[in-house]
């Protein structure tokens, strides 16, 4: 199954967010997962209520594949004090890796309860709730959005109701939303990535292609918006531009299979 917008975005956060894993490379962390949880788990047994040492087991055990026993460890100090945003930020973070969504956000709302300031949190059960196709989706948005809300999360609640309504096929909407965001932040490349997209499958070729122009003078190195810009000039009929857009993208990121399959087509 593939995994959602709003599980992609919340599992990168808590990688970042773990102590000490933001600076290592993914064989480092294999690495790491060989004598752990072993070797930190006596540890841990010396020094239950550490936190960071479990937060540092948890993550040993998802790197070596066991998910199950990384919410374990996560649950084991749950029970020891359930006071604590962090692990149950990190439980959602497992249990949306394991495609449980429901049990996420009741994790996401226990951490919520515990400390209500946690801006970001609230955003990621936003993003879950716009996957869902929940209005509560909205709710959170304009929660952020509230004169009361965090003026660094601004775009991102724009963002966020973009997603919802687009998911709900409110489509003039969330292009409103979508430039809602980009007039908070306009660097924010997502939202123009979203829009265009959006115009782009209500056969808006002409306004789709003048989105992905936009965005790549914003940052020229978005494999997606070579990608989707030589989408739209393929289906205007430029197979010359579209084809080195395609090759643009694979450039980028080798793994953009439309791209792959955009630039086959086009070679022959």
């Amino acid at each position: 199954m593939q995994m959602s917008l709003a599980a992609s975005i919340f599992l990168s956060i808590m990688l970042f967010s773990l102590p000490g894993c933001g600076d290592r490379s993914g064989q480092e962390a294999a690495d790491q997962a060989s004598h752990l949880p072993e070797a930190d788990s006596m540890l841990l047994s010396r020094y239950p209520d550490s936190v960071g040492l479990r937060l540092e087991v948890s993550a040993a055990s998802e790197a070596g594949g066991d998910v199950r026993r990384a919410l374990q460890w996560v649950d084991e100090g749950l029970q020891r004090d359930s006071l604590q945003p962090v692990l149950w930020n990190r439980k959602a973070s497992l249990l949306l890796s394991m495609q449980d969504t429901t049990g996420a956000i009741g994790s996401l709302l226990r951490s919520l309860s515990v400390d209500p300031s946690q801006t970001d949190i609230l955003l990621e059960l936003g993003f879950i709730y716009a996957d869902r196709r929940d209005p509560a989706a909205l709710s959170v948005a304009e929660r952020i959005l509230s004169p009361a809300g965090d003026p660094r999360f601004q775009a991102q609640a724009q963002y966020l109701k973009g997603i919802y309504f687009g998911n709900i096929g409110r489509f003039a909407e969330a292009i409103r939303a979508y430039d809602g965001a980009i007039g908070s932040s306009y660097t924010f490349t997502d939202a123009y990535i979203e829009k265009g997209i959006l115009l782009y499958e209500q056969k808006r070729v002409t306004e789709a292609l003048s989105v992905f122009e936009k965005v790549l003078t914003v940052n020229n190195a978005l494999a997606d918006a070579y990608y989707w810009r030589g989408r739209c000039l393929e289906t205007g009929g430029d197979k010359t531009a579209a084809l080195d857009d395609y090759r643009r993208a694979l450039s980028l990121d080798p793994d953009i299979r439309g791209a792959r399959e955009g630039e086959k087509r086009l070679s022959k």
